[in-house]
């Protein structure tokens, strides 16, 4: 079952990183994986996001990427 799982998730994330831009832009931005789910871990401790794109658009956001890029005069 546990093999199962992982199977599943290493999938779940291969497909992410094809298919959702923002997922991409984000992992990219952030220096390991590690990184990545430790954010995504403390942000749903504390705020219930109605879909993943919400969560991902609030983590652009907070990173200043994306459509949220500073720009520089």
């Amino acid at each position: 079952m546990l093999a199962t799982l992982n199977i599943l998730a290493f999938l779940f994330h291969s497909f992410l990183t094809f298919c959702d831009d923002a997922y991409k832009l984000i992992r990219a931005t952030l220096p390991t994986r590690q990184t990545f789910f430790e954010h995504i871990r403390c942000l749903t401790c504390y705020h219930c996001f109605p879909s993943w794109a919400a969560m991902m658009d609030f983590m652009m956001r907070g990173l200043e990427i994306g459509p949220y890029a500073t720009q520089d005069a």
